[in-house]
């Protein structure tokens, strides 16, 4: 059995994490900065501020995990794309993964965005898509990515960068477009959308 710290467990994507590592048979180490929701089922859960330097190293030392799922990170809906907090982001994605490091860890993976691509193209591929944020969210994101896999690189650490696509689904914000759109239709009236 492996131990995984999973951040960003009460989030939209990282909350829907949790049953499958505990299914898998993971001891999963949740962190949050805020009261977990529902069942807490069978985690370990962890009260920390990833932003905060010294309550996410003492945890991360606390854990000692083999993995870790970093899914944690500023999401405000119709903020985030040029906030500020982007840039603290930064610091405590890249203070994680080296308190993960210097604790043992061994894999890691991390939550990129479809925001790092340049998005004037009608398709997209991994392979032919470049690389060109527009916005601060993007570019912190993709800065990231490429301290971290350098750093992992360099401790001989597995490092797997997945870049999410507008995900949608139960638990989602409800300001967001599609939850907006079903709640009106819903309610037989009209769903505004701009273009």
């Amino acid at each position: 059995m492996s131990r995984v710290l999973l951040t960003g467990a009460t989030g939209f994507i990282g909350g829907h994490l949790l049953a499958p590592l505990l299914q898998a048979g993971h001891e999963v180490h949740a962190i949050t900065s805020r009261e977990p929701h529902g069942d807490p089922g069978e985690a370990i859960w962890h009260r920390a501020d990833l932003t905060d330097a010294t309550a996410a190293e003492a945890v991360v030392r606390e854990v000692a995990a083999d993995a870790l799922i970093h899914m944690a990170w500023y999401v405000e809906h119709g903020r985030y794309w040029q906030a500020p907090e982007n840039v603290v982001w930064v610091e405590a994605t890249l203070r994680l993964l080296r308190g993960f490091i210097a604790a043992g860890g061994r894999r890691a993976v991390i939550a990129g965005t479809c925001a790092e691509y340049e998005w004037s193209l009608d398709r997209y591929s991994d392979r032919t898509a470049p690389l060109a944020p527009a916005t601060l969210y993007g570019v912190a994101k993709h800065a990231t990515r490429l301290v971290a896999e350098r750093f992992a690189a360099n401790a001989d650490v597995e490092l797997a960068w997945g870049r999410i696509f507008m995900p949608y689904g139960p638990g989602e914000s409800g300001a967001r477009l599609l939850p907006s759109v079903i709640r009106a239709l819903l309610a037989g009236e009209e769903a505004l959308v701009s273009h």
